[in-house]
């Protein structure tokens, strides 16, 4: 059951989300599949201190946001299945795959998605009038333009499909790649920055510009990243009088420090639960500040250690500091098991450093 053909499968579904339908089924058929994976081979598994520490980290928020949180809101169950199905992944890729079909598995999950991102991609532009009651509140916000190309078809929003393509970046632009011919990797680099641009998504572009800018294999790049970075600050300074998204972040902030001066200790410690926020503040980005208000210092503890143990037994250090920084403006505080599944693939892979020619 380890087979390419169940890999594959597996990564697809986990990357299929119909949020607008209301309908992440396809996403859920995952659960079933990599249970079975496991108990097919439960012998092949060895669980390092890290890899360990990551799933009780995945345990404690799922614990936490179950205690805190109402079951019965489908949004939260929803989130207690996301935290289940990346553990499961997660178990699933922990065994030791052959290097060769884990390439060749990564190779097409990688062109699946791309046809997925495509089409949703396409959609916004041919549709976009679909999405403009769900992502522009504020209807000043039309003078931008852009907001009118921010929804998506397969997620709750570009800046969700940017998170998924992130991983995918990565993945392309390591100094090792999965695509060996010059020109199918070029093209697939170009083709993933295009998607990621169109996403329209400011996280997106910064985590992008700060994977590339330890690059190893793009130093030539860095006198135009860090400029870059530069000039998305001082977009970020000129017109947050204008943009709701860009004021939240000082909203957030003084919204945490608000909560820290006003709550007892078990407050502080264990939060004032799940969805909290929300319904009694704002709609949070931050999953720093989200995380500390709803679920307490120990479970925004717990959610960074979720970062740093799979960083560190991946050895993708710097894709997670690009996802952390970009997990301060999507509402996410958990990994989509089809980021965690991408990462445990790749970690499969014996790198080759030189990139063999080819048309």
């Amino acid at each position: 059951m380890s087979s390419p053909r169940y890999l594959i499968l597996l990564l697809t579904l986990t990357g299929i989300y119909f949020v607008r339908m209301k309908w992440p089924a396809l996403a859920y058929l995952a659960i079933p599949l990599s249970m079975i994976m496991i108990a097919a081979h439960p012998r092949r598994f060895y669980f390092s201190i890290w890899q360990t520490i990551f799933l009780l980290s995945i345990l404690y928020l799922i614990a936490i946001i179950g205690i805190s949180g109402d079951i019965s809101d489908r949004g939260t169950l929803a989130f207690m299945v996301n935290l289940l199905l990346s553990a499961l992944v997660f178990v699933s890729l922990s065994q030791k795959l052959n290097s060769l079909e884990a390439k060749n598995t990564l190779r097409t999950v990688i062109k699946i998605f791309f046809l997925l991102a495509t089409f949703d991609t396409s959609y916004k532009f041919i549709f976009p009038q679909e999405f403009s009651d769900e992502v522009v509140q504020n209807r000043d916000f039309w003078e931008f333009g852009l907001y009118a190309y921010k929804g998506s078809f397969f997620y709750q929003d570009s800046n969700a499909l940017a998170f998924f393509i992130l991983p995918v970046i990565y993945l392309i632009t390591k100094p090792a790649v999965i695509f060996e011919k010059k020109s199918v990797n070029r093209f697939f680099i170009i083709y993933a920055f295009a998607l990621m641009f169109l996403t329209f998504s400011r996280a997106g572009y910064v985590a992008t510009l700060i994977i590339l800018a330890f690059n190893s294999k793009y130093k030539k790049l860095r006198l135009l990243i860090a400029p870059a970075l530069i000039a998305v600050a001082y977009y970020a300074f000129t017109i947050i009088e204008n943009d709701l998204s860009l004021a939240y972040k000082f909203i957030e902030a003084q919204a945490l420090l608000t909560h820290m001066m006003n709550s007892d200790t078990f407050q502080l410690l264990f939060g004032r639960g799940f969805g909290w926020g929300d319904s009694n503040l704002f709609f949070i980005q931050g999953s720093v500040v989200k995380t500390s208000i709803e679920i307490g210092l120990i479970g925004c503890f717990f959610y960074i250690i979720l970062l740093i143990s799979l960083a560190i037994h991946t050895n993708s250090k710097l894709f997670i500091l690009g996802l952390f920084v970009f997990s301060q403006s999507s509402n996410f505080y958990w990994l989509p098991a089809f980021v965690v599944g991408l990462i445990m693939l790749d970690k499969n892979i014996e790198r080759v450093p030189e990139i063999r020619t080819g048309r």
